[in-house]
């Protein structure tokens, strides 16, 4: 409705499976997000990485973070599961094809396919892309990544699809789809970041990826004051030049917010008016800047 149009979305029905119903489960802990600590350096300032716990004790991934964060994200999920059990993550989600969130997943599969369980690797990428060798779904690295994972899935996720593990509901707000038939040229590639709306622990947190200004002009008229949650991850590290928009932050109002970036960048990037309204908002103790070491934040948070 806020774009004036009816779309029409078809797809490989093997490629859509997604589990819409929840399955019966029991409560062994309390539900969680964790934001990694990437290793950040002078020159690599962002990259994005988070882990959720359900309260079956199982996991849904989003991104992960450079080549040098698959042991942190092996580590990460060993200390959250119980002494002699297989890590069990329902969901790895990469937002989009860019290294900073896609790297940690390629080198976890090389390196630990063998020591966890994975259902389902989460992803909307265009089938032919403006820059093919820089794409690793369609340069062959996530068909050779899901070899290693042996009965991983993949699964391509459309707007309006909800996916539903444990007592975590994932609502699929939009994808590169919803821009069609807009031209995404190398310099807007974030813009096909999966934007997602996470309740878990009776609160709600939106991840937008790296989603700049034509995705956040998209989203916004969809979704107005239904993208109101309680955590944002701040888009695109906070960048600079190449923002999601001060609507967006303003319709999304949240309370508690993750930066997926250095303290450096933080800080360089605090004065845009998107991280100075955040900040003036929430107030700098409640925005969690993810670098030195790894935050869990136990949900619902807060109360």
């Amino acid at each position: 409705a806020g774009e004036g149009v009816l779309r029409l979305i078809t797809e490989d029905a093997a490629m859509t499976s997604a589990p819409v119903e929840t399955a019966t489960y029991s409560e062994v802990c309390a539900p969680s997000v964790t934001q990694l600590a990437l290793s950040y350096t002078k020159d690599n300032t962002n990259g994005m990485g988070y882990v959720l716990q359900l309260s079956d004790g199982s996991f849904v991934i989003y991104d992960g973070g450079f080549t040098a964060d698959a042991e942190n994200i092996l580590n990460t999920l060993s200390g959250l599961t119980p002494a002699g059990t297989t890590p069990y993550i329902r969901a790895w989600i990469l937002t989009h094809m860019h290294g900073d969130h896609y790297q940690a997943f390629v080198e976890f599969a090389n390196n630990y396919a063998s020591q966890i369980k994975l259902d389902y690797v989460v992803l909307n990428v265009a089938d032919k892309y403006y820059d093919v060798d820089y794409n690793i779904y369609t340069n062959g690295k996530i068909s050779s990544a899901l070899v290693k994972l042996k009965a991983t899935r993949l699964l391509k996720v459309h707007a309006g699809t909800v996916l539903r593990f444990a007592d975590a509901e994932i609502e699929i707000l939009c994808t590169h789809e919803e821009l069609y038939p807009g031209v995404l040229g190398l310099e807007y590639t974030n813009d096909t970041s999966i934007v997602c709306l996470v309740r878990l622990g009776g609160q709600t947190i939106i991840f937008p990826g790296d989603m700049q200004t034509l995705e956040s002009n998209v989203l916004v008229s969809m979704y107005g004051t239904y993208l109101k949650s309680d955590f944002v991850q701040i888009s695109h590290h906070g960048s600079i030049k190449y923002p999601a928009t001060l609507e967006f932050y303003q319709m999304v109002s949240p309370t508690w917010a993750f930066f997926p970036g250095s303290k450096s960048r933080y800080a360089e990037n605090a004065g845009t008016p998107e991280n100075s309204y955040l900040i003036k908002r929430l107030g700098a103790g409640n925005i969690f800047v993810a670098d030195s070491e790894n935050r869990t934040i136990s949900l619902p948070f807060g109360r």
